[in-house]
């Protein structure tokens, strides 16, 4: 054994097993302190084990993820999202020469952000933001979580965090979301490791069969939620299943009044009449289907608030409304009310011959059952000519108004300073030909808010193109206290039609 003097006149052993076993040592500690810094951001196996013993699931795991831009040469990585197998790679890589050290990066940009898409509704419980471990921690200034069920509505969770090496967020209550969007305040740049979800799925009720195999509990839901709803009317829908549907379809081309008609709109009612049959699980005889010289006011007023709806719809129930005709501006009646135009209707005598839009509103509430309604108008305020749905120039429906906290989803076909017009080489008016193609494109269990991204998309498009203005559709939700409609689930307990 050879023996070195340094120059403090100590020694040390030139000893190759001694060696060996240093640098064994060193490394073991390396681990240790990337295992510690893991587990310190994220305790994974401690979440791993509480989801099975209390039911709950990694959401994120099948999820899916948006940015608001990419740093050049640092795409997205899926190891924001998956499981443990990769999560010391997405923090701290063992091979120091792979350059990405996170899962995401984003340019350096104003309140940049990343939007995580669950894929289903979901009661989210807990929430895990683990930080990149190297370097650069303090970027993360301001981070603050949002939940939404549509990417339009978002209710804001946390308040803005100072940087940290993870964030977590326990709601009080278990939170309905679809979407997880993470934000910074300020121009900074936006990376993180990792985004973990816990919670439960909240699944549509096609069949028995679907939840029993994923080894849920039957407390199933329509959608997710628009509005927190705390306390609204309809709150007693949230987490339970569409038990039977019905719907009530108007539509009218040819009035009494000939000056008033138009051509598509009992097409309109025709057509939506029949995706509800055939490709929305609506049972015929669960449809009152009102055209031209039936669609009378009395007749539309005895379907919806006496003879028919009243009497059939239970408080579970989803039921659908859908009127495709006139509709006439504030300024046509001298106390502003807005009115329905029926196939009886005097445009000189709207107070006594059309359904005034507040009246209808407060016929459903407080005459039909269900806690669920959606409301379609394919009318509006606007015209002037036969090829608009409108007795003079002014604005279409005002969603807001209109709904008026009944734990309704109220959807317009333009907004209410806007015509609704009737295509020009389609037979149907733009917007009823894009909801049901939309529908049709997305399939049947698809939220209505996907299905209205896409119609507002294509009615604005079509109408810029041929008449060179804007119709832009909008839906009415921020008072609903449900869960979001999905238009094409299967009633679980369906019953007669016919009283």
């Amino acid at each position: 054994m050879q023996k070195d003097q340094t120059a403090s006149g100590k020694t040390f052993l030139r000893n190759p097993l001694l060696i060996s076993l240093a640098l064994l040592t060193a490394m073991c500690a390396c681990q240790i302190l990337t295992n510690s810094l893991a587990s310190k951001s994220a305790p994974l196996a401690a979440r791993e084990e509480r989801s099975q013993t209390n039911g709950s699931l990694c959401l994120s795991l099948d999820g899916d993820y948006e940015v608001s831009s990419v740093y050049p040469g640092y795409p997205p990585r899926r190891a924001l999202l998956t499981g443990t197998n990769d999560l010391h790679e997405a923090i701290l890589p063992q091979d120091r020469s792979q350059k990405q050290e996170f899962a995401f990066h984003t340019k350096e940009e104003l309140n940049p952000y990343i939007i995580i898409d669950l894929k289903r509704s979901c009661q989210v419980e807990e929430i895990i933001v683990q930080n990149r471990l190297r370097q650069c921690q303090e970027r993360a200034q301001g981070l603050t979580m949002w939940a939404s069920s549509d990417k339009t509505y978002w209710k804001q969770l946390s308040k803005p965090q100072a940087p940290s090496a993870s964030w977590l967020w326990l709601g009080k209550a278990p939170e309905n979301m679809r979407y997880l969007k993470l934000s910074l305040n300020g121009v900074s740049y936006f990376h993180l490791a990792r985004v973990q979800v816990y919670g439960r799925y909240l699944e549509e009720p096609d069949t028995e069969e679907l939840l029993a195999s994923k080894g849920k509990e039957a407390s199933t839901k329509t959608g997710q939620t628009i509005a927190s709803g705390e306390g609204q009317p309809g709150s007693g829908a949230k987490n339970r299943p569409v038990l039977d549907k019905w719907a009530v379809v108007v539509g009218v081309s040819k009035f009494a009044d000939a000056k008033l008609n138009l051509r598509y709109p009992a097409k309109d009612a025709q057509d939506f009449y029949n995706y509800l049959v055939t490709k929305g699980n609506f049972a015929p005889d669960h449809i009152k289907l009102l055209l031209n010289e039936n669609a009378t006011k009395d007749r539309i007023l005895d379907v919806l608030g006496d003879s028919w709806l009243p009497r059939l719809a239970l408080p579970d129930d989803l039921v659908v409304i859908f009127i495709s005709s006139h509709g006439s501006a504030s300024d046509s009646d001298i106390c502003g009310v807005n009115y329905v135009v029926t196939y009886d209707t005097n445009p000189d005598k709207l107070f006594t011959t059309g359904i005034a839009m507040k009246s209808l509103a407060a016929t459903i509430k407080e005459r039909v059952h269900s806690e669920r309604v959606l409301v379609v108008l394919d009318t509006c305020h606007a015209g002037g000519a036969s090829e608009s749905k409108g007795l003079t120039r002014n604005a279409n429906a005002d969603a807001l108004s209109f709904s008026q906290g009944t734990g309704q989803m109220v959807v317009c076909s333009s907004d209410k300073n806007q015509v609704s017009w009737e295509g020009k080489n389609m037979q149907n008016s733009v917007f009823t030909r894009n909801l049901i193609d939309a529908f049709q494109e997305k399939g049947a269990q698809s939220p209505i808010s996907e299905v209205f991204k896409t119609v507002k998309e294509k009615v604005e498009e079509q109408v810029v193109r041929e008449r060179g203005v804007l119709q832009t559709p909008v839906v009415e939700a921020s008072k609903w206290s449900g869960n979001e409609i999905i238009l094409g689930c299967r009633p679980l307990k369906p019953r007669p039609g016919k009283l």
